[in-house]
């Protein structure tokens, strides 16, 4: 199940976000894309289009760069759409 959560919510905040980021409560998101490692979810991220296709898979995420790295390949996607 995915749901919105506070302390997602506070990090897009923080980041400069201007999307929701959903947890993945049971693990079933992430056992669809590999991300499913037994008990916990591997930090994984995929940016998915209004249409539904996926866009890109970031693996090996560095927290203290991620959110620069999204919001930069976001931004070059959206260019090339336009």
């Amino acid at each position: 199940m995915l749901i919105l959560s506070d302390s997602h919510a506070e990090f897009c905040d923080s980041e400069g976000l201007k999307f929701p980021l959903l947890a993945d409560t049971t693990g079933e998101v992430s056992k669809a894309y590999g991300s499913w490692i037994g008990v916990v979810s591997m930090r994984h991220s995929f940016l998915i289009d209004p249409d539904g296709i996926l866009r890109e898979t970031f693996v090996k995420v560095n927290p203290a760069i991620h959110s620069t790295e999204v919001l930069a390949r976001l931004e070059e996607l959206q260019k090339n759409t336009a």
